[in-house]
């Protein structure tokens, strides 16, 4: 079994392009590493995918599906602030000072 970095919870809305579609749905857990998207379908795994946020773009692949969440490994993988932005549901504010106190 391969190890793999805890992911954190979310429930970020996002917009995903793949394969020239843009599709609305939900991140629902996040590391630098990756995450999972739930409230999409049609995937095939190696799909390449463009997420955008409010906070930024992320370049991934799709790893692996099951009914309509997939998981995604970002490439490259991101920053913390990227992830403590996501982790916070969208607020720039609260991660911007979750970083600053974990860097203390």
């Amino acid at each position: 079994m391969q190890y793999r970095a805890p992911r954190h919870p979310t429930k970020s809305p996002i917009t995903a392009t793949i394969r020239g579609y843009k599709i609305e749905c939900t991140l629902t857990d996040i590391n630098e590493w990756g995450g999972c998207m739930t409230g999409i379908g049609g995937l095939v795994v190696d799909d390449e995918v463009v997420i955008a946020c409010a906070h930024g773009r992320v370049e991934g692949r799709i790893k692996w599906i099951k009914d309509c969440e997939c998981g995604v490994q970002f490439t490259p993988r991101i920053g913390e602030e990227l992830v403590m932005a996501l982790r916070n549901f969208g607020d720039p504010n609260k991660a911007h000072k979750r970083l600053r106190e974990m860097q203390r």
